[in-house]
């Protein structure tokens, strides 16, 4: 009897334990299949959203400039990288032209598009902010003309600050509530390196412009970079990504050069047409000649000569009562 109960016995504890086993594996595959529902959801959503957004902006490229507030359903949280958009479990490059702090937060951001023409259209630029970040611009007297007629749309809340009424410390306690600050700096200033001291709590950014030279030099609590700007559009940008402002400028530039392959081909084929009107063909060809050994060396510091060159050229043209080249 006690043989025979003993053996009874272990089998029904086998049987226990194989259900139990065999139960946790079924509930172990349900949950990770739950989890990768949610995961499958998670990304259509991101994925959507990203398009969406994207699409949005490139609505408004179609206006020569325009600004709007994108709203949505609930707060968002996008990052930025140069030439990509990414979400919580997507990233999309794009194409386009974002200049944006590299993280934006909420439920609404303000959207200003402007066109880069350097001289000839190239470009819309998107100049993106949220409520976290803050700019403010520090000029003098010889830069008053040009801040004072920046046309920021007002949703952006952008502040002007003369340089004789600049006090960090209390400019640090105004600005307590926001996360990120970006100063531009168009007066002369010799602390820059003493603000990241007083702005601990807050991610800093420092641009100064140098309107003379078009050139800027961006700081950040690691180092500084002094690079050119070409045109206002692509100075703007330095305002509101001063993190990612050197990529975005060398894309750019390859769009830019991309384009002067487009023209000097243009020039080709109105001299070949206009033949029999020298005055027409001679600085027609002459730009064509001039702009294949510029797309040939690709230099950036040689743009601002180009756009002075295109510029005389399509002077020229228009004088004579010739086809334009833009």
């Amino acid at each position: 009897m006690t043989r025979l109960f003993k053996r009874g016995f272990e089998a029904h504890l086998f049987v226990w334990i194989f259900a139990v086993v065999a139960g946790t594996l079924i509930l172990l595959f349900f949950i990770r299949l739950s989890f990768r529902h949610i995961d499958t959801e998670n990304l259509l959503e991101d994925r959507t959203f990203i398009f969406d957004f994207e699409q949005q902006l490139r609505a408004l490229s179609t206006s020569e400039s325009v600004s709007k507030v994108l709203s949505f359903r609930q707060p968002v949280t996008l990052r930025f990288d140069c030439d990509f958009i990414i979400g919580k479990t997507y990233q999309r490059k794009t194409q386009d032209f974002l200049f944006t702090p590299s993280k934006l937060q909420g439920a609404s951001f303000p959207v200003w598009t402007h066109p880069w023409e350097f001289p000839f259209p190239i470009a819309s630029f998107f100049y993106i902010l949220d409520k976290k970040t803050k700019i403010v611009l520090i000029y003098d007297e010889q830069s008053a003309s040009f801040v004072e007629n920046i046309a920021f749309p007002p949703s952006f809340g952008i502040t002007l600050l003369k340089i004789q009424d600049f006090d960090s410390e209390e400019l640090a306690d105004s600005l307590s509530s926001f996360s990120t600050l970006h100063l531009v700096f168009f007066a002369d200033y010799r602390a820059i390196s003493n603000l990241f001291d007083i702005f601990l709590t807050q991610s800093l950014h420092v641009v100064r412009v140098d309107l003379i030279q078009q050139t800027l030099t961006l700081f950040d609590r690691q180092s500084q970079t002094s690079t050119a700007y070409f045109g206002d559009s692509m100075l703007l940008g330095a305002f509101f990504a001063p993190q990612s402002y050197v990529c975005l400028q060398e894309r750019a530039v390859e769009r830019f050069f991309d384009f002067v392959h487009l023209y000097e081909q243009k020039a080709g084929l109105l001299a070949g047409k206009l033949a029999t009107r020298p005055e027409c063909q001679a600085p027609l060809l002459q730009a064509q000649t001039f702009l294949q050994s510029i797309r040939q060396q690709q230099i950036a510091d040689l743009i601002p000569a180009i756009a002075v060159s295109i510029t005389e050229t399509n002077r020229q043209l228009l004088s004579y009562d010739c086809p334009a080249l833009y």
